[in-house]
């Protein structure tokens, strides 16, 4: 039985029952990767999942029920399933079935069978590692990657709607031995298919960045000026973004619940949360709820315009719904997360950003975000590597030391932004994005910490 049999099936079972209402949530998705070593794939596996979700109305309270099966006895159990599930509740709180339209489905734009694309990018990818520099002893990661994942909301009260993403993703790391030391730098490259990653491209960059960090040193401890790679800025903001949850903030896990309106940032920075940004891999036109998804400004010339809201953080918490219900499983409890959330780019290059102080430290890479991060104090402590510049020249990369502080503060003491946003790689409701950004000082622990 296909999905649009097994919807029909579901819903004559339900109202057959007598519910109030009810909702069919189902996500499908799959996965292939492949790692290369030696020229030859040396691992292989591939995933395909299916999740149905039912939640029922009944008498006032809601009730849960899932499946993997899909079948017309499968259907009837879960309507009474779920119906059993309601009478037995604790908890009279439910989230809202929200009423909406039927959309046609789009077609699928997966790859059919992306593994020959797949195993000649990452042979490819491999090849261009050790063939970039003569100092390339091995490569550490050399993999490639296709993910797709396919929504679909339906529901007693008129909504009927269905999105898919796509998505491909290489990462390279080659290994540099020299004076005893080891250095593995990788990069990554993702695409909305297989067929279209640079592996070659991305290989050259991370031989590059790899070769860059020969003979690096600590710097003394002390405050500096510190310029954050977009990597390392949407890495936090990823860690912090539930810091701009109206759930967080319900639940007094985000001190900005009550700073709506008021300023919490410099007044360069707007932050925007964008489930259908063009420049994005994954876009959602509709939340988990169903609600459409929208552009919202949670940020704007520093201060907070709203928190990140479902139906119900929003009823709760007095304010509008922006569309970011979540579900990080078919199965899972409706939660608030951003889509595409990222801090919009300034007006200056990153060379000009890198020339505006005598002196400061250019991060590019992080380590512990899990582990040295505080996502509800917003404090942090970093393992953290880059370069030293002064007055825009490039001096000498650095590692082994600390950077710390608070995000929130951070927020505040952003001096500047350049003009390239990037996003990260694809992940749970959508990606993050920073353009690198200046902060006039963070603590730096370094050689007398050492």
């Amino acid at each position: 039985m296909d999905m649009t049999a097994f919807k029909q099936a579901v819903d004559r079972a339900a109202r057959a029952a007598g519910v109030d209402c009810f909702e069919l949530y189902s996500r499908q998705s799959g996965s292939m990767e492949l790692e290369a070593y030696r020229g030859a794939v040396e691992k292989f596996s591939s995933s395909q999942t299916l999740g149905v979700c039912l939640r029922v109305l009944c008498g006032g309270r809601m009730g849960y029920a899932g499946t993997q099966v899909l079948s017309e006895q499968e259907a009837q159990r879960l309507v009474a399933d779920a119906i059993d599930s309601a009478k037995v509740a604790e908890n009279a709180d439910i989230d809202e079935i929200l009423p909406g339209e039927s959309r046609p489905a789009a077609d699928s734009q997966a790859e059919r069978d992306p593994y020959p694309a797949l195993k000649e990018a990452v042979l490819a990818g491999e090849a261009a590692c050790l063939e970039g520099d003569g100092r390339v002893s091995a490569v550490a990661d050399a993999g490639t990657a296709a993910a797709w994942s396919r929504r679909a909301i339906y529901n007693s009260r008129g909504l009927d709607v269905s999105d898919e993403s796509h998505y491909a993703y290489a990462v390279m790391g080659p290994v540099v031995r020299q004076g005893g030391d080891t250095y593995n730098e990788y990069e990554i490259d993702y695409a909305d298919s297989s067929a279209a990653l640079d592996t070659a491209a991305t290989a050259r960059r991370a031989v590059e960045s790899t070769l860059s960090f020969i003979g690096s040193q600590p710097v003394a401890a002390g405050s500096y000026a510190v310029a954050l790679s977009p990597k390392v800025s949407y890495d936090l903001l990823e860690t912090f973004c539930g810091l701009f949850s109206g759930l967080a903030a319900y639940k007094g896990l985000s001190l900005l619940g009550d700073k709506v309106g008021t300023a919490v940032a410099a007044a360069c920075v707007d932050l925007i949360d964008d489930p259908l940004y063009p420049g994005a891999i994954c876009r959602r036109a509709f939340d988990d709820q169903g609600f459409a998804t929208q552009k919202t400004a949670v940020i704007a010339g520093g201060v907070l315009a709203t928190l990140l809201h479902n139906q119900k953080t929003a009823a709760l918490m007095g304010a509008q719904n922006t569309g970011n219900a979540y579900k990080g499983s078919y199965m899972s409890p409706l939660t608030v997360a951003p889509t595409n959330l990222y801090l919009a780019p300034g007006h200056c290059t990153q060379k000009e950003l890198l020339a505006s102080r005598e002196e400061l430290l250019y991060i590019t890479n992080v380590k512990g975000l899990h582990a040295g991060a505080n996502p509800t104090t917003g404090d942090f402590s970093l393992e953290s590597k880059g370069f030293l510049y002064q007055n825009g020249r490039q001096v000498r990369p650095v590692s082994q030391i600390t950077v710390a502080g608070n995000y929130y503060r951070l927020l505040l003491d952003i001096a500047a932004l350049a003009d390239d946003l990037t996003f990260s790689l694809p992940g749970g409701a959508g990606q993050f994005g920073s353009p690198t950004v200046l902060v006039d000082r963070l603590s730096v622990s370094g050689e007398s910490g050492q």
